[in-house]
């Protein structure tokens, strides 16, 4: 059998940090060229989020408390910037969920995004 390394990247914002425009800087100073994000602990507020109410596309900005219950997405590499989408699932207390593209956020303690970097050149199987 074998078997690949593969390369995580956890991001830890502290309180107060923005967490999109962070995430995007920290894939930068870690040379990243494509992440793709499996994980995020931790609660976010004052954020911009996009979702969908039925056939309905929204966009809401919310400013109390809500915990990051799941995150995926992919963001590329594009010259010094990095273009992608940010999926989460929001819990807000009762039964209260929102699942959508997340823009923007403010960390509410300590927030982790953890993203896979899988090796682009074997992704196009250039040696």
């Amino acid at each position: 059998m074998m078997r690949e390394k593969i390369n995580q990247l956890k991001l830890i914002f502290e309180d107060g940090e923005e967490i999109v425009s962070g995430l995007k800087k920290g894939l930068l100073e870690n040379n990243a060229n494509y992440a793709l994000l499996i994980g995020a602990q931790g609660k976010i507020k004052d954020f911009e989020i996009n979702y969908f109410l039925g056939s309905e596309y929204r966009g809401k900005h919310i400013e109390r408390e809500y915990s990051l219950n799941g995150a995926s997405g992919k963001f590329v590499r594009k010259g010094q910037e990095f273009t992608g989408d940010f999926h989460v699932l929001l819990f807000g207390g009762g039964n209260e969920t929102i699942n959508g593209t997340l823009l923007s956020a403010t960390a509410s303690g300590e927030v982790v995004i953890t993203a896979r970097l899988p090796d682009f050149k074997k992704m196009i199987g250039d040696d």
